[in-house]
């Protein structure tokens, strides 16, 4: 049960921090993005 709640949380569910993309997905986007044009994001706890 766990295993597929972190699957679908990673590939099925669109996060609103990530601008609506799924973690794959953004993943995926920001690899693509040259060094200088990855946006620096901010953690907060």
């Amino acid at each position: 049960m766990l295993a597929r709640w972190i699957y679908l949380n990673n590939n099925e569910r669109p996060h609103g921090s990530l601008n609506k993309m799924k973690p794959t997905e953004f993943e995926t986007y920001f690899d693509s993005l040259t060094q200088q044009h990855k946006p620096k994001y901010k953690i907060n706890y």
